[in-house]
């Protein structure tokens, strides 16, 4: 008669059989599942802003913005569970260097940290004038912290390299 893996361990799961091989029955709270976009944003007028993760979609405007170009971080909350969203920023390839804001401009103007509903949604300005931060040419990926101290990372994508690009004209 053959036993498995799993019967040998006493019948443990393999989630049980990973919490015991770390050292206890402590449980672990899962990371809260967040999508995170960057954006751009243009201050078009008074209390009007164009924002996009495609630079592309507002090249019509044309240079008639009130102020330089910013930068901008679209969180949601794609799980079932409220998460708490207690510091944003962005980082280099390997975690190095990083540009931390702990609290953002909202784009509801709501408390910071924020508690995110289940299918809720915040944009937190980042930056609008990084140009002359020293580390600015090695930033590549965004992030934000749960108060779990939890990291959820994502690619800056062409928002970011677009935001870098124009700070780099303006030094």
């Amino acid at each position: 008669m053959s036993s498995t893996l799993f019967e040998k361990a006493g019948g443990l799961s393999p989630s049980g059989l990973m919490r015991k091989f770390r050292g206890g029955d402590i449980d672990i709270e899962p990371a809260p599942r967040l999508n995170l976009r960057a954006k751009v944003a243009y201050a078009i007028a008074g209390p009007a802003i164009a924002i996009t993760d495609r630079p592309g979609d507002i090249s019509h405007l044309g240079r008639e913005t009130v102020a330089s170009v910013g930068l901008c971080l679209d969180i949601f909350n794609d799980g079932d569970d409220p998460a708490t969203v207690t510091e944003v920023g962005l980082v280099g390839r390997f975690d190095s260097p990083r540009v931390a804001v702990h609290e953002p401009l909202l784009h509801d103007n709501k408390p910071w940290p924020r508690v995110l509903q289940p299918g809720e949604r915040v944009i937190a300005h980042l930056a609008s004038d990084l140009g002359s931060h020293p580390v600015l040419n090695a930033l590549r990926r965004c992030y934000v912290r749960t108060n779990n101290d939890h990291l959820i990372h994502a690619n800056g994508g062409a928002a970011l390299r677009y935001y870098i690009k124009q700070m780099k004209k303006r030094q």
